[in-house]
Protein backbone atom coordinates (compact mmCIF):
# COMPACT_ATOMS: atom_id res chain seq x y z
CA UNK A 1 0.00 0.00 0.00
CA UNK A 2 2.89 2.34 0.56
CA UNK A 3 5.82 3.19 -1.87
CA UNK A 4 8.87 5.20 -1.40
CA UNK A 5 9.83 7.76 -3.91
CA UNK A 6 13.14 9.37 -4.66
CA UNK A 7 13.15 13.07 -5.42
CA UNK A 8 14.58 14.42 -8.68
CA UNK A 9 15.59 18.31 -8.54
CA UNK A 10 13.07 19.91 -11.18
CA UNK A 11 15.94 23.06 -11.93
CA UNK A 12 15.98 22.51 -15.94
CA UNK A 13 19.19 20.53 -17.09
CA UNK A 14 19.61 22.40 -20.25
CA UNK A 15 19.62 25.92 -19.05
CA UNK A 16 21.68 25.24 -16.61
CA UNK A 17 24.60 23.34 -19.22
CA UNK A 18 24.09 26.37 -21.06
CA UNK A 19 24.97 29.23 -19.01
CA UNK A 20 27.57 27.45 -17.24
CA UNK A 21 29.20 27.41 -20.86
CA UNK A 22 28.55 30.83 -21.73
CA UNK A 23 30.34 31.78 -18.07
CA UNK A 24 33.62 29.60 -19.06
CA UNK A 25 33.44 31.39 -22.46
CA UNK A 26 33.59 34.89 -21.28
CA UNK A 27 35.83 34.44 -18.33
CA UNK A 28 38.90 31.80 -19.27
CA UNK A 29 41.18 33.15 -16.48
CA UNK A 30 38.39 33.28 -13.41
CA UNK A 31 36.46 30.00 -14.37
CA UNK A 32 33.39 30.67 -12.35
CA UNK A 33 32.57 28.59 -8.91
CA UNK A 34 29.82 26.66 -8.41
CA UNK A 35 27.50 28.12 -5.47
CA UNK A 36 26.54 26.11 -2.86
CA UNK A 37 22.35 25.78 -2.99
CA UNK A 38 20.40 27.55 -0.55
CA UNK A 39 17.36 25.81 -0.91
CA UNK A 40 15.88 23.02 1.95
CA UNK A 41 15.79 19.05 -0.20
CA UNK A 42 13.44 16.40 0.70
CA UNK A 43 13.58 12.52 0.12
CA UNK A 44 12.31 9.38 1.40
CA UNK A 45 8.59 10.28 0.11
CA UNK A 46 6.46 7.80 2.01
CA UNK A 47 2.26 7.32 0.95
CA UNK A 48 -0.65 5.51 0.33
CA UNK A 49 -1.09 4.12 -3.21
CA UNK A 50 -4.88 3.57 -2.84
CA UNK A 51 -7.71 5.16 -0.89
CA UNK A 52 -11.56 4.32 0.13
CA UNK A 53 -13.86 7.39 -0.86
CA UNK A 54 -15.70 6.60 2.60
CA UNK A 55 -13.11 5.17 4.65
CA UNK A 56 -12.36 7.08 7.92
CA UNK A 57 -9.18 5.39 8.31
CA UNK A 58 -5.99 7.45 8.50
CA UNK A 59 -2.90 7.04 6.41
CA UNK A 60 0.49 8.09 6.88
CA UNK A 61 2.70 10.60 4.65
CA UNK A 62 6.03 11.37 5.04
CA UNK A 63 9.02 12.66 3.83
CA UNK A 64 12.53 13.48 5.19
CA UNK A 65 13.70 17.04 5.05
CA UNK A 66 17.25 18.25 4.75
CA UNK A 67 18.29 22.37 4.77
CA UNK A 68 21.87 23.77 4.86
CA UNK A 69 20.96 26.08 7.62
CA UNK A 70 19.50 23.46 9.86
CA UNK A 71 16.16 22.38 10.59
CA UNK A 72 15.64 25.72 12.18
CA UNK A 73 15.22 27.39 8.85
CA UNK A 74 12.40 25.56 7.28
CA UNK A 75 9.03 27.31 7.54
CA UNK A 76 6.71 24.81 5.76
CA UNK A 77 6.31 21.64 4.66
CA UNK A 78 3.24 21.12 2.33
CA UNK A 79 1.49 19.01 0.22
CA UNK A 80 -1.25 18.71 -2.32
CA UNK A 81 -2.96 16.63 -4.03
CA UNK A 82 -4.23 17.00 -7.71
CA UNK A 83 -6.37 15.17 -10.06
CA UNK A 84 -5.22 13.33 -12.90
CA UNK A 85 -5.46 16.01 -15.54
CA UNK A 86 -5.85 18.95 -13.68
CA UNK A 87 -3.52 21.87 -12.62
CA UNK A 88 -6.08 23.21 -9.29
CA UNK A 89 -5.33 20.95 -5.80
CA UNK A 90 -8.13 19.14 -4.99
CA UNK A 91 -6.89 19.38 -1.24
CA UNK A 92 -3.65 20.51 0.79
CA UNK A 93 -2.24 20.80 3.90
CA UNK A 94 0.84 20.62 6.06
CA UNK A 95 3.37 18.21 7.33
CA UNK A 96 5.20 18.15 10.81
CA UNK A 97 7.84 17.48 13.07
CA UNK A 98 6.43 17.54 16.19
CA UNK A 99 5.84 13.96 17.03
CA UNK A 100 2.28 13.87 16.47
CA UNK A 101 -0.60 13.06 13.36
CA UNK A 102 2.01 10.08 12.17
CA UNK A 103 5.11 11.77 13.28
CA UNK A 104 7.82 9.49 15.81
CA UNK A 105 9.86 11.29 16.95
CA UNK A 106 9.86 15.22 17.38
CA UNK A 107 12.76 17.30 15.65
CA UNK A 108 14.81 14.78 13.61
CA UNK A 109 13.96 16.26 10.42
CA UNK A 110 11.06 13.62 9.40
CA UNK A 111 7.80 15.24 8.49
CA UNK A 112 4.58 13.27 8.73
CA UNK A 113 0.94 13.87 8.46
CA UNK A 114 -2.30 11.85 8.22
CA UNK A 115 -4.92 11.79 4.98
CA UNK A 116 -8.73 9.78 4.65
CA UNK A 117 -10.21 8.83 1.58
CA UNK A 118 -12.68 11.54 1.67
CA UNK A 119 -10.08 14.45 1.08
CA UNK A 120 -10.87 13.52 -2.65
CA UNK A 121 -14.56 15.09 -1.65
CA UNK A 122 -16.96 12.12 -3.04
CA UNK A 123 -14.72 11.31 -6.90
CA UNK A 124 -12.78 8.58 -7.59
CA UNK A 125 -9.89 7.80 -10.22
CA UNK A 126 -6.20 8.72 -10.03
CA UNK A 127 -4.55 11.65 -8.10
CA UNK A 128 -1.16 12.66 -7.53
CA UNK A 129 0.37 13.71 -4.33
CA UNK A 130 2.79 16.51 -4.43
CA UNK A 131 5.51 17.44 -1.58
CA UNK A 132 7.49 20.51 -0.99
CA UNK A 133 9.44 22.10 1.46
CA UNK A 134 9.69 25.79 2.00
CA UNK A 135 12.67 27.93 3.93
CA UNK A 136 12.54 30.92 5.85
CA UNK A 137 14.07 33.03 3.00
CA UNK A 138 11.36 31.82 0.53
CA UNK A 139 13.60 28.87 -0.92
CA UNK A 140 11.18 25.98 -2.35
CA UNK A 141 12.89 22.65 -2.46
CA UNK A 142 12.84 19.73 -4.91
CA UNK A 143 9.48 18.47 -5.69
CA UNK A 144 8.25 14.86 -4.68
CA UNK A 145 5.37 13.28 -6.21
CA UNK A 146 3.46 9.67 -5.83
CA UNK A 147 0.19 8.67 -7.42
CA UNK A 148 -3.06 7.85 -5.55
CA UNK A 149 -5.96 5.90 -6.57
CA UNK A 150 -9.05 6.64 -5.35
CA UNK A 151 -11.75 4.01 -5.28
CA UNK A 152 -15.49 4.43 -4.30
CA UNK A 153 -16.67 2.48 -1.54
CA UNK A 154 -15.14 1.55 2.32
CA UNK A 155 -11.92 -0.21 2.37
CA UNK A 156 -10.98 -2.98 4.90
CA UNK A 157 -11.19 -1.87 8.36
CA UNK A 158 -7.63 -1.25 9.50
CA UNK A 159 -6.74 -3.09 12.51
CA UNK A 160 -6.90 -1.16 16.03
CA UNK A 161 -3.96 -1.65 19.10
CA UNK A 162 -6.75 -1.31 22.18
CA UNK A 163 -4.38 -1.25 24.50
CA UNK A 164 -0.72 -1.85 25.46
CA UNK A 165 0.67 -3.22 28.81
CA UNK A 166 4.64 -2.31 29.52
CA UNK A 167 6.89 -1.25 32.26
CA UNK A 168 6.81 2.49 32.66
CA UNK A 169 10.33 2.48 33.80
CA UNK A 170 13.08 0.16 33.91
CA UNK A 171 16.03 0.01 35.87
CA UNK A 172 19.38 0.71 33.34
CA UNK A 173 21.57 -1.49 36.30
CA UNK A 174 19.20 -4.67 36.07
CA UNK A 175 19.18 -7.95 33.58
CA UNK A 176 16.39 -9.48 32.89
CA UNK A 177 13.76 -9.75 30.16
CA UNK A 178 10.65 -7.24 29.77
CA UNK A 179 7.18 -8.44 28.52
CA UNK A 180 5.52 -5.75 26.13
CA UNK A 181 2.29 -6.56 25.09
CA UNK A 182 -0.39 -4.98 22.81
CA UNK A 183 -4.10 -5.74 22.50
CA UNK A 184 -5.31 -5.65 19.14
CA UNK A 185 -8.71 -6.13 17.13
CA UNK A 186 -10.16 -6.41 13.70
CA UNK A 187 -13.68 -5.27 12.65
CA UNK A 188 -12.63 -7.87 9.57
CA UNK A 189 -11.62 -10.54 12.37
CA UNK A 190 -8.01 -11.80 14.09
CA UNK A 191 -7.50 -13.82 11.56
CA UNK A 192 -7.12 -10.33 9.13
CA UNK A 193 -3.99 -9.67 11.22
CA UNK A 194 -1.20 -10.24 9.64
CA UNK A 195 1.32 -8.63 11.82
CA UNK A 196 1.79 -6.78 14.85
CA UNK A 197 5.79 -4.95 14.96
CA UNK A 198 7.38 -2.51 17.64
CA UNK A 199 10.52 -0.67 17.56
CA UNK A 200 12.82 0.54 20.09
CA UNK A 201 14.31 4.04 19.75
CA UNK A 202 17.12 5.75 21.94
CA UNK A 203 16.88 8.88 23.47
CA UNK A 204 17.77 11.14 20.54
CA UNK A 205 17.97 8.49 17.60
CA UNK A 206 15.76 9.17 14.66
CA UNK A 207 15.95 5.71 13.86
CA UNK A 208 15.01 2.35 15.93
CA UNK A 209 17.78 0.77 17.20
CA UNK A 210 16.06 -2.81 17.92
CA UNK A 211 12.86 -4.00 15.53
CA UNK A 212 10.91 -7.19 16.61
CA UNK A 213 7.46 -8.62 16.14
CA UNK A 214 4.53 -9.12 18.78
CA UNK A 215 3.07 -12.83 18.68
CA UNK A 216 -0.15 -14.30 19.46
CA UNK A 217 0.47 -18.24 19.64
CA UNK A 218 1.10 -18.68 23.34
CA UNK A 219 5.02 -18.30 23.19
CA UNK A 220 8.10 -16.02 23.98
CA UNK A 221 6.27 -14.55 26.75
CA UNK A 222 2.78 -14.92 24.85
CA UNK A 223 0.22 -16.47 27.82
CA UNK A 224 -2.91 -17.80 25.47
CA UNK A 225 -2.63 -18.12 21.57
CA UNK A 226 -5.25 -16.70 19.52
CA UNK A 227 -6.53 -14.14 22.28
CA UNK A 228 -5.83 -11.01 20.37
CA UNK A 229 -2.89 -10.03 22.93
CA UNK A 230 0.48 -10.26 21.00
CA UNK A 231 3.69 -10.08 23.01
CA UNK A 232 7.48 -9.94 23.20
CA UNK A 233 10.56 -10.29 25.66
CA UNK A 234 12.96 -7.51 25.36
CA UNK A 235 15.84 -6.87 27.39
CA UNK A 236 16.72 -4.68 30.62
CA UNK A 237 20.03 -4.38 29.09
CA UNK A 238 18.12 -1.77 25.61
CA UNK A 239 18.25 0.95 28.55
CA UNK A 240 21.28 2.15 29.70
CA UNK A 241 20.58 5.93 30.51
CA UNK A 242 18.57 7.89 32.88
CA UNK A 243 16.20 8.94 30.45
CA UNK A 244 12.83 8.79 28.12
CA UNK A 245 13.25 5.63 25.59
CA UNK A 246 10.16 5.30 23.40
CA UNK A 247 8.84 1.97 21.81
CA UNK A 248 6.91 2.37 18.52
CA UNK A 249 4.24 -0.10 18.41
CA UNK A 250 1.90 -0.58 15.07
CA UNK A 251 -0.44 -3.23 13.71
CA UNK A 252 -1.10 -4.29 9.83
CA UNK A 253 -3.43 -6.45 8.60
CA UNK A 254 -3.71 -8.70 5.13
CA UNK A 255 -5.21 -5.81 3.05
CA UNK A 256 -1.91 -3.95 4.11
CA UNK A 257 -3.50 -1.98 6.10
CA UNK A 258 -1.66 0.02 9.00
CA UNK A 259 -3.08 1.19 12.47
CA UNK A 260 -2.32 4.15 14.14
CA UNK A 261 1.18 3.81 15.77
CA UNK A 262 1.18 3.81 19.92
CA UNK A 263 4.36 5.34 21.14
CA UNK A 264 4.61 4.37 25.04
CA UNK A 265 7.51 6.32 26.97
CA UNK A 266 9.31 3.82 28.85
CA UNK A 267 12.23 5.83 31.34
CA UNK A 268 15.34 4.60 32.42
CA UNK A 269 16.14 4.85 35.88
CA UNK A 270 17.93 3.63 38.86
CA UNK A 271 17.34 0.07 40.41
CA UNK A 272 16.93 2.16 43.60
CA UNK A 273 15.19 5.27 43.32
CA UNK A 274 17.43 8.16 44.94
CA UNK A 275 14.54 10.15 46.42
CA UNK A 276 14.81 14.35 46.08
CA UNK A 277 15.91 16.46 48.62
CA UNK A 278 14.68 20.40 49.78
CA UNK A 279 18.46 21.76 50.19
CA UNK A 280 17.16 25.09 51.11
CA UNK A 281 13.85 27.40 51.47
CA UNK A 282 12.93 31.08 50.82
CA UNK A 283 10.25 32.28 53.16
CA UNK A 284 9.14 35.81 54.39
CA UNK A 285 9.03 35.66 57.99
CA UNK A 286 6.47 38.22 58.03
CA UNK A 287 4.30 40.00 55.83
CA UNK A 288 1.99 42.81 55.85
CA UNK A 289 -1.37 41.53 53.88
CA UNK A 290 -2.54 45.20 53.90
CA UNK A 291 0.42 46.29 52.11
CA UNK A 292 1.61 43.43 50.03
CA UNK A 293 -0.66 41.70 48.17
CA UNK A 294 2.10 38.56 47.08
CA UNK A 295 4.82 37.01 48.09
CA UNK A 296 6.97 34.53 46.14
CA UNK A 297 8.02 31.56 47.68
CA UNK A 298 10.92 29.71 46.34
CA UNK A 299 12.80 26.11 47.37
CA UNK A 300 15.90 24.77 45.74
CA UNK A 301 15.76 21.13 45.00
CA UNK A 302 18.17 18.55 43.60
CA UNK A 303 18.35 14.87 42.96
CA UNK A 304 20.97 12.15 42.74
CA UNK A 305 19.70 10.84 39.17
CA UNK A 306 19.62 14.21 37.85
CA UNK A 307 16.87 17.31 37.86
CA UNK A 308 15.14 15.59 34.84
CA UNK A 309 14.04 12.77 37.64
CA UNK A 310 11.95 15.09 39.33
CA UNK A 311 8.16 15.24 39.05
CA UNK A 312 6.77 17.88 41.40
CA UNK A 313 7.54 20.51 44.26
CA UNK A 314 4.64 21.41 46.54
CA UNK A 315 4.11 22.90 49.32
CA UNK A 316 0.71 22.80 51.89
CA UNK A 317 -0.51 25.55 53.87
CA UNK A 318 -1.38 24.77 57.32
CA UNK A 319 -2.76 27.47 60.13
CA UNK A 320 -0.51 26.98 63.45
CA UNK A 321 -3.22 28.18 65.63
CA UNK A 322 -5.48 25.32 64.58
CA UNK A 323 -3.75 22.76 62.54
CA UNK A 324 -5.97 23.29 59.26
CA UNK A 325 -5.21 23.72 56.01
CA UNK A 326 -5.79 27.20 53.63
CA UNK A 327 -8.56 26.68 50.89
CA UNK A 328 -5.47 27.33 48.81
CA UNK A 329 -3.56 24.46 49.47
CA UNK A 330 -1.71 22.81 48.34
CA UNK A 331 0.38 25.23 46.04
CA UNK A 332 2.48 23.36 43.11
CA UNK A 333 5.82 25.27 42.25
CA UNK A 334 7.67 25.29 39.12
CA UNK A 335 11.24 25.76 37.49
CA UNK A 336 9.69 26.90 33.86
CA UNK A 337 11.66 30.37 34.27
CA UNK A 338 7.76 31.90 33.57
CA UNK A 339 8.51 35.16 36.20
CA UNK A 340 5.14 36.41 35.05
CA UNK A 341 3.00 33.38 36.47
CA UNK A 342 5.43 31.40 38.83
CA UNK A 343 7.74 33.95 40.00
CA UNK A 344 10.69 31.17 38.61
CA UNK A 345 13.53 33.47 36.91
CA UNK A 346 15.34 30.71 35.40
CA UNK A 347 13.73 27.44 33.58
CA UNK A 348 15.34 24.35 34.57
CA UNK A 349 17.71 25.60 37.84
CA UNK A 350 16.87 23.23 40.54
CA UNK A 351 15.18 26.02 42.02
CA UNK A 352 11.12 25.82 41.90
CA UNK A 353 8.98 28.75 42.57
CA UNK A 354 5.28 29.62 43.60
CA UNK A 355 3.44 32.87 43.81
CA UNK A 356 1.40 33.06 46.89
CA UNK A 357 -1.45 35.94 46.92
CA UNK A 358 -2.41 37.30 50.58
CA UNK A 359 -5.61 38.61 51.97
CA UNK A 360 -5.96 41.70 53.82
CA UNK A 361 -7.88 41.76 56.77
CA UNK A 362 -7.55 42.54 60.33
CA UNK A 363 -7.23 41.48 63.48
CA UNK A 364 -4.29 39.33 64.85
CA UNK A 365 -1.22 38.06 62.57
CA UNK A 366 -2.24 34.69 61.28
CA UNK A 367 1.04 32.60 61.29
CA UNK A 368 1.10 29.57 58.88
CA UNK A 369 3.21 26.94 57.95
CA UNK A 370 4.43 25.92 54.99
CA UNK A 371 5.30 22.02 54.39
CA UNK A 372 7.28 20.80 51.43
CA UNK A 373 7.53 17.82 49.52
CA UNK A 374 9.49 17.43 46.56
CA UNK A 375 8.78 13.93 44.92
CA UNK A 376 10.60 12.09 41.93
CA UNK A 377 8.62 10.75 38.39
CA UNK A 378 9.51 7.15 40.34
CA UNK A 379 7.21 8.11 43.34
CA UNK A 380 10.56 8.49 45.81
CA UNK A 381 9.41 11.55 48.10
CA UNK A 382 12.18 13.97 50.19
CA UNK A 383 12.29 14.41 53.55
CA UNK A 384 10.18 17.35 54.77
CA UNK A 385 11.40 20.63 54.52
CA UNK A 386 9.21 23.16 56.45
CA UNK A 387 9.45 27.49 56.80
CA UNK A 388 6.99 29.61 58.33
CA UNK A 389 5.47 33.07 57.42
CA UNK A 390 3.10 35.20 59.39
CA UNK A 391 0.51 37.07 58.05
CA UNK A 392 -0.14 40.42 59.61
CA UNK A 393 -2.45 43.13 59.13
CA UNK A 394 -0.48 45.96 60.43
CA UNK A 395 3.11 47.17 61.24
CA UNK A 396 3.19 46.07 64.74
CA UNK A 397 6.02 43.07 65.45
CA UNK A 398 4.64 39.46 65.96
CA UNK A 399 6.04 37.02 68.83
CA UNK A 400 5.46 33.08 67.86
CA UNK A 401 7.48 29.90 68.45
CA UNK A 402 7.88 30.03 71.89
CA UNK A 403 10.81 27.21 73.58
CA UNK A 404 10.56 26.69 77.41
CA UNK A 405 10.25 24.08 79.67
CA UNK A 406 7.44 23.55 80.56
CA UNK A 407 8.88 22.10 84.68
CA UNK A 408 12.01 21.93 85.63
CA UNK A 409 13.39 19.92 89.09
CA UNK A 410 15.87 21.97 90.60
CA UNK A 411 19.63 20.68 91.43
CA UNK A 412 20.06 20.71 94.95
CA UNK A 413 24.00 20.94 94.20
CA UNK A 414 23.66 23.76 91.48
CA UNK A 415 22.41 26.23 89.63
CA UNK A 416 19.85 24.64 86.97
CA UNK A 417 20.48 26.75 83.48
CA UNK A 418 17.49 26.90 81.99
CA UNK A 419 17.76 28.12 77.72
CA UNK A 420 14.85 30.08 76.53
CA UNK A 421 14.14 30.99 72.65
CA UNK A 422 11.94 33.22 71.18
CA UNK A 423 10.70 33.96 67.08
CA UNK A 424 10.53 37.52 66.48
CA UNK A 425 9.23 38.81 63.60
CA UNK A 426 8.89 42.73 61.64
CA UNK A 427 6.52 43.59 58.70
CA UNK A 428 9.01 46.98 58.81
CA UNK A 429 11.73 44.93 57.16
CA UNK A 430 13.65 48.06 58.38
CA UNK A 431 16.93 48.72 55.93
CA UNK A 432 19.42 48.19 59.17
CA UNK A 433 17.72 44.30 58.90
CA UNK A 434 15.03 45.23 61.84
CA UNK A 435 12.74 47.34 63.62
CA UNK A 436 12.82 45.45 67.04
CA UNK A 437 14.23 47.13 69.76
CA UNK A 438 13.11 45.71 72.88
CA UNK A 439 12.12 41.57 73.19
CA UNK A 440 11.50 40.78 77.28
CA UNK A 441 9.43 38.81 79.20
CA UNK A 442 8.08 39.49 82.88
CA UNK A 443 8.49 36.91 85.46
CA UNK A 444 5.42 36.16 88.29
CA UNK A 445 6.39 34.15 91.01
CA UNK A 446 3.80 31.24 92.61
CA UNK A 447 2.95 33.92 94.73
CA UNK A 448 1.61 36.07 92.17
CA UNK A 449 4.07 39.35 92.45
CA UNK A 450 6.35 40.50 90.12
CA UNK A 451 10.29 39.19 90.30
CA UNK A 452 12.73 41.61 91.18
CA UNK A 453 14.58 40.92 88.03
CA UNK A 454 11.83 41.29 85.80
CA UNK A 455 11.45 41.79 82.81
CA UNK A 456 14.40 40.09 81.46
CA UNK A 457 15.18 40.88 78.07
CA UNK A 458 16.00 38.24 75.16
CA UNK A 459 19.31 39.35 72.72
CA UNK A 460 19.48 38.11 68.72
CA UNK A 461 23.11 39.22 69.05
CA UNK A 462 25.16 36.01 68.10
CA UNK A 463 26.60 36.49 72.06
CA UNK A 464 26.82 32.08 72.95
CA UNK A 465 27.39 33.38 76.55
CA UNK A 466 23.62 34.81 76.99
CA UNK A 467 22.02 31.59 75.05
CA UNK A 468 21.56 33.54 71.60
CA UNK A 469 23.75 31.45 68.85
CA UNK A 470 23.25 33.35 65.07
CA UNK A 471 23.21 37.60 65.31
CA UNK A 472 19.98 38.78 63.18
CA UNK A 473 18.06 35.61 62.43
CA UNK A 474 15.26 36.90 64.31
CA UNK A 475 15.53 33.71 67.04
CA UNK A 476 16.00 35.72 70.74
CA UNK A 477 17.01 33.85 72.85
CA UNK A 478 18.45 34.30 76.54
CA UNK A 479 19.81 31.98 79.86
CA UNK A 480 18.14 32.05 83.18
CA UNK A 481 19.47 30.58 86.04
CA UNK A 482 17.36 28.94 89.05
CA UNK A 483 20.00 28.93 92.31
CA UNK A 484 20.05 25.56 94.18
CA UNK A 485 18.27 26.95 97.10
CA UNK A 486 15.84 29.47 98.36
CA UNK A 487 13.16 28.17 95.24
CA UNK A 488 9.50 28.57 95.86
CA UNK A 489 8.34 25.50 93.99
CA UNK A 490 5.40 25.89 92.11
CA UNK A 491 4.07 27.40 89.08
CA UNK A 492 5.93 30.42 87.61
CA UNK A 493 4.57 33.07 85.20
CA UNK A 494 5.90 34.22 82.47
CA UNK A 495 4.79 37.28 80.00
CA UNK A 496 6.70 37.64 76.58
CA UNK A 497 6.25 40.51 74.05
CA UNK A 498 8.29 42.64 72.03
CA UNK A 499 8.37 46.67 71.12
CA UNK A 500 9.56 48.32 67.54
CA UNK A 501 11.18 51.55 67.29
CA UNK A 502 7.45 53.37 67.50
CA UNK A 503 6.82 51.95 70.31
CA UNK A 504 4.20 49.29 69.05
CA UNK A 505 3.59 46.67 71.28
CA UNK A 506 3.80 43.02 70.01
CA UNK A 507 1.08 40.55 70.55
CA UNK A 508 1.68 39.06 74.10
CA UNK A 509 2.69 34.90 74.85
CA UNK A 510 2.24 33.55 78.54
CA UNK A 511 3.89 30.48 79.33
CA UNK A 512 3.68 28.49 82.96
CA UNK A 513 6.58 26.65 84.12
CA UNK A 514 6.14 24.37 87.16
CA UNK A 515 9.15 24.79 89.28
CA UNK A 516 9.72 21.35 91.44
CA UNK A 517 11.89 20.64 94.38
Amino acid sequence: MFRKVSGVRSSPFLVGLCVAILVSHCSEEFPAQPQPTSAPEISDMRAPEVLFSLSEAGHTISVRVHDPQGLDDIADVGFEVVKAGETQARYQGDLFDDGFQGDVIAGDGSFSTTIKGSLARGDSGAFEIRITALDIDGHISNVLSSPLFVLNGLDNQSPQILSLDLPQSVAVDSTHDILISARVADLDGLATIRRVWFEFFPPQHATPSVQGDLLDGGVDGDVTAGDGIFSALISSNLFTELTDYIIRIQAEDASGNLSLASTPIVRGRQLFSQAPEITALQVPRIVNANVTNEVTIRADVTDPEGLADIDSVLFRIVRISDGTETADSPVVMADDGNLATSGDSTAGDGRYSARLPLQGGSGAPVELLLDFKASDVFGATSLPAAGRLVQAFDDVPYISNLVAPNSVIINPNAPTRLRITLDVRDPQNTPDGSDIVLVKFHSFLPSGLEADNSPTPLFDHGNGAEGDRVAGDGIYSVFINLPATGVTPGDFRFVFSAQDRAGAESNVIEHIMTVRL
